[in-house]
């Protein structure tokens, strides 16, 4: 159990209370009030609120930040492509090490993440004891009898953190029998799907002369939408996929960053989505198409882009925006700077959504214990992967 002492604001999602304390117990129940505890927190000119979900990345792609900059898409994956083509497991384990690290410190408790040699990367959640949702990626390959054995060999292992998680790249990487067999495990295994779609609009046209589907249509012909769903990007749907992803209670997930810095342009239908009741996660994507792991950009941007491309003001509510980013647990956001003046009650979500930055969290709490800031031990942790990775950055780059 934490005391959280003097808060400036509790905003529990719903409704906020000034100038309180409040309990956190065990299971992140937080109520306003006081009680026996041998863990106080000072929680003076902060806002006490709840903690990130970053619905999308690639945690391991942290080595690669800043490195394929100003390029046209196709060309900025084919050199990502090119460069993964030299990552190692033992790369990816670091690398996710610091990448956890980055998403902790900025509030965030839950993601989920797509990238290969993925046991490294469940090794490292593990090792953070977070809530992470990390599996099998398939792509078109020869080597389909091994993704199969790897990600059956990884579902029926006990893991105490990882949500086991089956994704596919993408329409344009997946053929029929590549997504038929993530419909097989995913049924097996009862996990979670979630695959890239109408990211850009070569990919809509492409898909829809190859297979005469729209992506959604496509994806959900082979492996069926549902509760357990998610679809990120979403720049391209038809109302038509719009109406099928509501009928089949799958979610979207837009990445606002990263689509405008790769300029795939398209249009993220949030207006659309909550009127049919399409529940919107938001997620950073990569370092590599995103820079950083800011779930407060995110959100600022998602709101700006969704009111500029509506001609709306009214499209992407304050509150609407922070329930897509909200994730488990708990953080404390210190508001006591010259960007929140004057921090009121009428005015603080709006500033925490259109000013907030992650390098204000100063307390992350999960599970009644604080993960951020980290203990000797995560330190330490932390500072062994820097290190190994900075000395591989020549094999990758010719730096």
């Amino acid at each position: 159990m934490i005391q959280i002492k003097n808060v400036r604001f509790f905003y529990d999602g719903q409704r906020i209370a000034e100038n309180v304390d409040v309990v956190i117990d065990d299971e992140d129940n937080a109520r306003v009030g006081q009680d026996k505890t041998d863990l106080v927190v000072d929680g003076s000119g902060k806002i006490l609120m709840p903690a990130f979900f970053n619905a999308h990345t690639h945690l391991p792609m942290i080595i690669m930040r800043g490195n394929h900059e100003d390029q046209y898409f196709h060309d900025w994956l084919a050199g990502v492509w090119k460069v993964e083509e030299k990552i190692t497991p033992e790369i990816v384990y670091h690398a996710s090490v610091v990448s956890i690290a980055e998403n902790l410190r900025g509030g965030v408790t839950s993601a989920i993440s797509m990238y290969f040699f993925y046991e490294e990367t469940a090794r490292a959640v593990d090792e953070f004891r977070l809530p992470y949702y990390i599996g099998p990626v398939f792509v078109d390959d020869h080597k389909m009898g091994d993704r199969v054995s790897s990600a059956e060999s990884f579902f029926r292992r006990r893991w105490n953190y990882v949500v086991p998680t089956i994704f596919s790249h993408a329409p344009y990487t997946c053929s029929p029998e590549t997504l038929e067999t993530v419909a097989e495990l995913k049924e097996k295994y009862d996990v979670p799907h979630q695959i890239h779609v109408s990211e850009t609009r070569e990919e809509v046209v492409d898909i829809k002369r190859k297979y005469g589907l729209y992506p959604a249509e496509y994806v959900d012909r082979h492996v069926p939408l549902d509760e357990k769903t998610t679809l990120v990007h979403g720049g391209w749907l038809t109302n038509g996929e719009l109406d099928l992803i509501a009928r089949k209670g799958a979610a979207l997930v837009h990445c606002p960053v990263s689509n405008a810095k790769l300029a795939t342009h398209g249009f993220f239908p949030w207006r659309e989505a909550q009127e049919r009741g399409i529940k919107i996660l938001l997620g950073t994507d990569s370092q590599v198409s995103n820079n950083t792991q800011d779930m407060f950009m995110e959100m600022r941007m998602a709101a700006l882009t969704a009111k500029n491309r509506y001609w709306d003001a009214t499209v992407a509510p304050v509150q609407e925006v922070l329930s897509a980013a909200r994730g488990p647990g708990w953080m404390l956001v210190d508001i006591s700077g010259l960007r929140f003046f004057p921090a009121t009650k009428n005015n603080i979500l709006a500033n925490l959504v259109f000013n907030g930055h992650s390098d204000l969290v100063t307390h992350v709490i999960l599970d009644g214990r604080v993960r951020y800031p980290f203990d000797e031990k995560k330190e330490k942790m932390l500072d062994r992967s820097k290190e190994f990775l900075l000395g591989k950055l020549t094999d990758l780059y010719d730096i």
